[in-house]
């Protein structure tokens, strides 16, 4: 039952980077839809580390939160910067009501999705997926 939880959450995630990739791909200046399923699929990468290891998670879609539980666990989780979780964590979420005027620029997009893919990648790495 774990491995489906743990499965189904990578599945979640590696739809909503490939959804990130498209719109990067196709309307870059979507930027703000960009970078909610950056955060998204963030969210349920660490997720799926932290269901495999049996760590109980609240109800919690705060990317400190979850990196900080996952370090715990793995020192090697420590390795990535404490700054763009913190971006994309609050513009991830921000972006999805009216503060249009915070939306990231292109560039900024950008670098969230190599971030993502990064962590993404990091995860199904050390959970033995492919990814």
């Amino acid at each position: 039952m774990k491995t489906n939880i743990v499965d189904n959450f990578l599945i979640k995630a590696s739809r909503d980077l490939g959804t990130a990739e498209l719109i990067f791909k196709n309307k870059p200046e979507f930027t703000d839809t960009l970078t909610f399923h950056c955060q998204q699929t963030i969210e349920k990468s660490l997720k799926a580390y932290l269901t495999f290891h049996n760590t109980k998670i609240k109800s919690n879609h705060d990317l400190i939160y979850l990196i900080e539980k996952c370090s715990e666990l793995d020192s090697e989780f420590s390795s990535f910067s404490k700054d763009l979780f913190a971006d994309v964590n609050d513009i991830g979420m921000s972006v999805r009501y009216d503060d249009i005027e915070n939306d990231p620029k292109i560039d900024e997009a950008f670098r969230y999705l190599e971030f993502t893919r990064e962590i993404y990648e990091f995860v199904n790495k050390k959970l033995n997926r492919k990814s």
